[in-house]
C-alpha cells in the first residue's frame, strides 16, 4: 500500500500528457486559424468551415501529428492509469474495515467502552484520513489531466470535422477524405474512453468524500463520548464501597484483556505515526551524542568550580539527564498524544532518571521522600494501564492514597530543612504542593469509601505528576543553569565585552530568563497531566476571556493581561536591545560615543513606543480609537506641556548636532562638571565636587555652553608663580620649563611655557602654561604641579616673597 503524495513515474508521466495536449492544441502553423474559445460551449453546424483553405499536404502532415500524438497519449494514459488501478480495491478495504470497527458504537456508548479501544479507534480514523487524502490527491490529479486531454482531442475533432464541408471537400482526394474520416473516428474513440476514464475517476472521488465524511462523524461521536466522560469525573461513577460486591470478572482474566487493548493501541498508533516516532527516536540521539561530545570540555572548564552541582549532571550522570530530556520534551513536542501503554512507559523512564539523578540537585535532603514519590507516580501511571473495576481495586487505591499522605508529610519535612539559599521558586511551589496533598488525599480516601472513583483516581493521578513535573522541571533548569554558567565563565567572556564587564549581571539574568522559560513550560504542560487539570484550564479560560464593559469599550481579563504582559516585555526587550547595542555594538564600530549613545537611545524610544502599540492591539483596542486621545494630547502640548516638549525638542537637538557628548567637561554658566548623562528631557552633570545637577535641555540649547573636550581633550593649565626680586628671570624660567618636562602629565606637544609676566608689588610674576591630555584632571595635575614648582624653586635658593610693606615712623619736632 502507497502512501505518497508525489510520484516521480506520475510526474513525468503528468509532464510528457501535458507537451502532448500542447501539441494537440496548437495550430499546425501559421495558415491555420484556431477555432473560437468557445468552440466546446456552441453545437457543430453543418456549415463550419475553415477560414482559410489548407493544402492536401498540410492536411495531410496534421492528420499524422494527431495520430501519432494520440497513440503516445493512450500509452501514457494507460500506464497513469495503472498507477491508480489498485485505488478501488484498497477503497473497498477502507471501507470494509471501516465498518467493521465503527461496529460497536452503534451498541454501545462511547462511554461504556474501554477507552484503550477509544484511543486505537481515533488513531484508525485519523490514520485512514490521511490515506484517503493522499489517494484523492492522486485521482484529482488523474482526473484533471483527463478533463485537459479530453478538451484538446474536442478541438482537433472540431477542426477535422469542419475540413468535411461541402466548401472544402470538393475537389479533395477521396484518399484524404478517408484519412480524414479515420482520424475523426479515432478522435471520437479516444474521446470517449477517455470520458469513462474521467467517469471512473470522479466517481471514486466521489465515493472518498463520502467515506471522510462517514469518518469525521465517527469522530465527532467519539470526542463528544469523551468529553462526556470527563464530566462524568466529577459523578458518583460507583455505589459505597460497603455496598459495592467484587465483580464476576476476576483480575486474571481482565488483565490479559486490557494488555492485548493497550498492545493493539500502541500498534496502532506506530503504524499511523512511523515518520514522527523515527524522529522523535533521531532526537534522542541527537541529545546523547551532544551531551555526550560536550561531557569532556564541560569537564576542563569546571575543574575550579567542582563545586557547582549544577554541573554534575553533565559530568556525572550524562546518560541519565539526555534521556530525561528527551523523555519529557521530545514526545511532547514531537509526537501527537500517546496511548496509555506509551505513557506508562514514558512515565517509568522519567522514574528511573530521576532517581539516577536525585543526588545531584538542590533537593537532594528530601532523596528517600523523593524516591517514595517517584515510585508512587510509577504505580499510578500503572493504575492507567490497569484501570480498577473492583471491590479491590479500589482498595489499593486507598492503600495508595494513605502512603501517599506519609510520603507527602515526610517531603514537606525535608523541604523545610533545606537551607535559605536553596529556597527559590520551584522550593515555594513544591512546599506548597507538599502541603495542600495530605487534604487531597484525604478527599481522594473520601472519594472510593463514598463511590467517587474515577474523580479520587484522577485526583491521585494528577497529584502524583505534577509533582514529577516540578522535580523534573528543577532537574533540567539546574543542568540549564549550568551550562549558563559554563557560557558567562567560558564563551561569552571571550565573545562579548558586556559579559566581561559585568559577568555576575549576566550570569543572574541568564538564570533569570531559564528559570522564567520553565516556568511558562511548567504550566503548558499542566492541562496534559490529567482531564482534571484540563477541566479547570478550560474554565478558567471561559472565565478570563468572558467580557466586561469600560463605558464604550470591551476588554476581558485576558485583553488586560495581554496588555500589561506586552508592555513589560516591550521594555525588557527594548532595555535588553539597548545594554546590547552600548556594549558590544557600537564599541566595535567606528562612531563617536556621543552618536552611538544618540542612537541606542532612540532605538530604546522606538522599541518602547512600538511596544506600546503592540500591546495596545494585542489587548483588543483599536487603534482607530487612539485619534481622539491624540488630539487631547495635542491641545494639553499646546496649553500645558510647553516645557517638556521644548526639553524634548531640545534634547533631539543635542542627539544629533552633538555640542557635547556623554564624558565631556562643560561649563554654562555657573555650572561646571562632567556630563553623565544626556536624555531626551534633561541632562546630568556631575560637578567638581561631586553634585549631580539635572540641567533642563532647553537651557542648554538657549544658553552658552563651554565644551573642554569638544574636539579633544587637551586643556591648558596655567601655574602662577611669584619670585623675589633679587632673583635670575633667566634661571627662574629654566627651572619652570625642567619642572614641565619632567611631569608625566604634561605632554610635549604643544610645547610648556614659561613668561615672565609682570612686576608686582612684591615679586616678579611668573606664568607656566602647560597642556594636560585629559582635562577631567586638571585641579589634580594643577596641584602636583604647583608642588613641584615649589620645590625646584627651594632646591635653587630662590625665594617666593610675601607682601612686605616698609614702614617710615616720622618724629613730630613741634612736639618737644
Amino acid at each position: 500500500m502507497s502512501t505518497r503524495y508525489f510520484d516521480c513515474n506520475q510526474v513525468f508521466q503528468s509532464i510528457v500528457i501535458a507537451g502532448l495536449w500542447m501539441i494537440l492544441a496548437a495550430p499546425i502553423g501559421a495558415q491555420e486559424t484556431p477555432p473560437p474559445a468557445d468552440v466546446e460551449s456552441r453545437p457543430v453546424t453543418a456549415d463550419a468551415e475553415v477560414s482559410q483553405p489548407l493544402s492536401a499536404t498540410d492536411i495531410s502532415s496534421r492528420a499524422d501529428e494527431v495520430a501519432a500524438a494520440l497513440l503516445e497519449m493512450q500509452k501514457a494514459l494507460e500506464s497513469n492509469e495503472s498507477e491508480t488501478a489498485d485505488i478501488p480495491n484498497l477503497i473497498d478495504a477502507l471501507q470494509a474495515d471501516l465498518e467493521i470497527r465503527l461496529r460497536p458504537l452503534s451498541t454501545i456508548n462511547v462511554v461504556d467502552m474501554n477507552q484503550s479501544d477509544v484511543e486505537s479507534l481515533l488513531q484508525t480514523l485519523g490514520r485512514m484520513t490521511r490515506q484517503l487524502e493522499a489517494w484523492q490527491d492522486r485521482l484529482q490529479q488523474q482526473a484533471d489531466l483527463l478533463d485537459k486531454n479530453s478538451r484538446a482531442i474536442n478541438m482537433q475533432f472540431l477542426f477535422f470535422q469542419s475540413i468535411l464541408t461541402d466548401n472544402n471537400i470538393d475537389g479533395m482526394p477521396d484518399a484524404l477524405i478517408e484519412r480524414i474520416n479515420s482520424v475523426i473516428v479515432n478522435l471520437e474513440t479516444g474521446k470517449q474512453a477517455i470520458r469513462e476514464r474521467l467517469d471512473r475517476a470522479l466517481a471514486e472521488l466521489t465515493r472518498i468524500s463520502s467515506i471522510k465524511l462517514q469518518i469525521n462523524e465517527a469522530t465527532q461521536i467519539v470526542e463528544s463520548g469523551q468529553e462526556q466522560l470527563k464530566r462524568d469525573t466529577l459523578r458518583f461513577d460507583q455505589p459505597p464501597i460497603w455496598r459495592a460486591v467484587a465483580t464476576t470478572e476476576s483480575s486474571a482474566e481482565r488483565l490479559p484483556r486490557e494488555l492485548r487493548s493497550r498492545l493493539n493501541s500502541v500498534a496502532e498508533f506506530a503504524v499511523t505515526n512511523e515518520a514522527a516516532i523515527i524522529a522523535t527516536l533521531v532526537s534522542l540521539f541527537v541529545v546523547l551524542g551532544s551531551i555526550l561530545y560536550a561531557r569532556p570540555s564541560i569537564i576542563r572548564r569546571s575543574g575550579e568550580s567542582a563545586e557547582d552541582r549544577n554541573l554534575q549532571p553533565f559530568i556525572e550522570r550524562p546518560i541519565s539527564l539526555a534521556i530525561l530530556l528527551w523523555a519529557v520534551v521530545g514526545p511532547q513536542v514531537l509526537l501527537p498524544p500517546l496511548p496509555v501503554a506509551l505513557n506508562v512507559l514514558r512515565a517509568l523512564i522519567i522514574a528511573v532518571t530521576l532517581w539516577r539523578l536525585l543526588p545531584l540537585i538542590s533537593f537532594s535532603a528530601g532523596k528517600k521522600s523523593i524516591s517514595g514519590l517517584l515510585a508512587l507516580f510509577v504505580l499510578t501511571s500503572l493504575i492507567d494501564l490497569y484501570p480498577p473495576g473492583g471491590l479491590s481495586d479500589r482498595v489499593l487505591l486507598l492503600l495508595i492514597s494513605a502512603a501517599g499522605m506519609f510520603l507527602y508529610i515526610g517531603f514537606r519535612g525535608s523541604l523545610k530543612a533545606l537551607s535559605k539559599q536553596k529556597r527559590n521558586l520551584w522550593w515555594r511551589l513544591s512546599l506548597i504542593i507538599a502541603s495542600v496533598a495530605p487534604f487531597i488525599l484525604f478527599i481522594s480516601i473520601a472519594g472510593l469509601l463514598l463511590g467517587a472513583v474515577a474523580f479520587a483516581k484522577h485526583l491521585i493521578v494528577a497529584l502524583a505528576r505534577i509533582t514529577v513535573v516540578v522535580i523534573a522541571t528543577v532537574v533540567i533548569e539546574e543542568a540549564l543553569k549550568g551550562l549558563a554558567y559554563l557560557f558567562v565563565s567560558g564563551w561569552g567572556r571571550r565573545w562579548l565585552r558586556s559579559i566581561r564587564r559585568f559577568p555576575i549581571l549576566a550570569q543572574r539574568r541568564l538564570d533569570g530568563l531559564i528559570r522564567l522559560t520553565m516556568f511558562l513550560v511548567f504550566l503548558s504542560i499542566l492541562p496534559s497531566v490529567s482531564s482534571l487539570m484540563s477541566m479547570l484550564y478550560e474554565k478558567l479560560y471561559e472565565v478570563f476571556t468572558s467580557d466586561f464593559s469600560i463605558g464604550t469599550v470591551e476588554l476581558s481579563p485576558v485583553d488586560v493581561f495581554a496588555l500589561v504582559f506586552s508592555f513589560v516585555i516591550a521594555i525588557y526587550v527594548a532595555k535588553f536591545v539597548r545594554f546590547t547595542l552600548d556594549e558590544d555594538v557600537f564599541p566595535r564600530l567606528p562612531i563617536a560615543a556621543g552618536a552611538s549613545a544618540a542612537a541606542s537611545r532612540l532605538i530604546y524610544y522606538a522599541l518602547v513606543l512600538g511596544g506600546i502599540f503592540f500591546a495596545l492591539a494585542a489587548s483588543g483596542v483599536e487603534l482607530s480609537r487612539l485619534t481622539l486621545v491624540m488630539s487631547g494630547l495635542g491641545i494639553g502640548i499646546g496649553f500645558g506641556l510647553q516645557n517638556i516638549v521644548n526639553n524634548f525638542v531640545s534634547g533631539l537637538v543635542l542627539a544629533f548636532e552633538q555640542p557635547f557628548q556623554v564624558g565631556d567637561i562643560i561649563e554654562t554658566g555657573t555650572l561646571t562638571g562632567r556630563v553623565r548623562l544626556i536624555g531626551l528631557r534633561a541632562s546630568r552633570v556631575r560637578t567638581l565636587d561631586g553634585a549631580e545637577v539635572i540641567v533642563p535641555n532647553a537651557d542648554l540649547i538657549a544658553g552658552n555652553v563651554v565644551n573642554w573636550t569638544l574636539s579633544d581633550r587637551m586643556r591648558r593649565i596655567d601655574v602662577d608663580v611669584g619670585v623675589a626680586y633679587e632673583s635670575d628671570p633667566g634661571k627662574v624660567r629654566s627651572i619652570l620649563l625642567q619642572v614641565a618636562d619632567e611631569s608625566d602629565n604634561v605632554l610635549s606637544s604643544p610645547e610648556p611655557a614659561a613668561l615672565f609676566t609682570g612686576f608686582g608689588d612684591s615679586s616678579l610674576d611668573f606664568t607656566l602654561r602647560v597642556w594636560i591630555h585629559e582635562a577631567g584632571n586638571w585641579p589634580q595635575i594643577t596641584s602636583d604641579l604647583n608642588e613641584a614648582v615649589k620645590a625646584a624653586l627651594d632646591e635653587a635658593g630662590i625665594e617666593i616673597p610675601f607682601p612686605q610693606r616698609t614702614l617710615h615712623i616720622r618724629s613730630d619736632e613741634r612736639s618737644d
